[in-house]
């Protein structure tokens, strides 16, 4: 079958086919684990309907745009300060002779390394 073939193209239709096969079952298994599970449980697998008309609810809501705003914010932020960061101290890691020492460890060492043969 084409569909299981390696480094092969598959068809567009069958592509899509398998991409709602996944979902469709992902998200049976989980409505069922949650039918299983109903009761004290529920909140830690709620049902695929809760969620929804959680999320409706939470939508509806003027501070949740705002949480979401503030999220990306603070997420932004954290990227550009660890890039401003590491990117100096990765250039002028490269820049000093003993780290150059230090990571280009010689034969001689202790540390063996890994073959793979």
């Amino acid at each position: 079958m084409q569909l299981f073939q390696l480094r092969r193209d598959i068809k567009k239709s069958a592509y899509y086919g398998a991409l709602a096969l996944a979902f469709l079952t992902m998200l049976g298994g989980w409505w069922l684990l949650s039918l299983v599970l109903h009761g004290e449980q529920a909140v830690f697998i709620p049902s695929p309907q809760r969620v929804l008309a959680a999320a409706g609810e939470l939508i509806q809501d003027d501070e949740f745009f705002l949480d979401v705003k503030m999220s990306f914010l603070r997420v932004t932020g954290g990227f550009f300060l660890a890039a401003a960061l590491a990117i100096p101290l990765g250039i002028s890691w490269d820049r000093i002779e003993l780290s150059k020492a230090f990571c280009n460890r010689s034969q001689n060492s202790s540390v063996t390394s890994l073959s793979l043969q």
